[in-house]
């Protein structure tokens, strides 16, 4: 009779991060690679971690966001945001971005556009978007 392990929050984070620090250094200018690299990271996460297949997107796409801001100071505030609004905080220039849904569903989108055939899982779900750089182009 097979059982079932259930793995904590810290145990799948960690697996996720160390296949992505592996993995990483194929896919870091490339989207269609850093597309390949989170849906490789879900499978991995959902082998080893026995979890379902959105469980593990979901922990892939928060440990892939983890480590690509691991150098970066600026972080989302997540005691004033909602599910409609996003705040951004950079220590290093005390400045507060804030970021609607729809703001953040239109950047998105402008990315998806630039792709070529991108996984339908991962398409808003690419956290190697630069938000300042979008938001400040207008």
């Amino acid at each position: 009779m097979h059982t079932s392990t259930v793995r904590s929050p810290e145990y799948l984070r960690d697996l996720a991060l160390c296949f992505i620090r592996q993995h990483q250094r194929d896919s870091r200018t490339q989207t269609h690679l850093h597309n390949q690299l989170l849906d490789r990271c879900a499978a991995h996460v959902q082998a080893v971690g026995e979890v379902s297949r959105p469980s593990a997107e979901l922990i892939s796409a928060q440990a892939l966001g983890e480590y690509e801001c691991r150098r970066q100071r600026a972080y989302v505030d997540i005691d004033a945001s909602t599910s409609h609004t996003v705040f951004l905080r950079d220590p290093a220039s005390g400045r507060t971005m804030t970021f609607s849904a729809a703001g953040l569903l239109r950047i998105a989108q402008l990315f998806n556009r630039e792709r070529q055939d991108p996984p339908a899982t991962w398409q808003c779900l690419w956290v190697g978007v630069d938000p300042c750089a979008a938001e400040n182009s207008h």
